[in-house]
């Protein structure tokens, strides 16, 4: 995606700058360099899967406390 990315920008884009000022302003090479941090970077928690570890660790913390308040009531007997 990203070598699409490139390419529509230096086709169809880099015709109409006339400098760096208007390469600052083009949405597209943002648009790249976002791919690319993505790419090497990962989306972390705001991906589906960092939410579903999320909430299976949380699921798991709260399974292994009742565990052991349980184990405590049956040892206090």
């Amino acid at each position: 995606m990203i070598i699409n990315m490139i390419v529509a920008i230096i086709t169809v884009k880099l015709k109409n700058v006339g400098g760096p000022d208007d390469f600052a302003e083009l949405d597209e090479p943002l648009y790249a360099l976002s791919f690319v941090w993505l790419f090497f970077s990962g989306a972390g928690w705001l991906s589906i899967d960092g939410l579903l570890r999320q909430f299976v660790n949380k699921a798991i913390s709260r399974d292994k406390s009742s565990i052991t308040s349980s184990e405590r009531f049956v040892r206090a007997r």
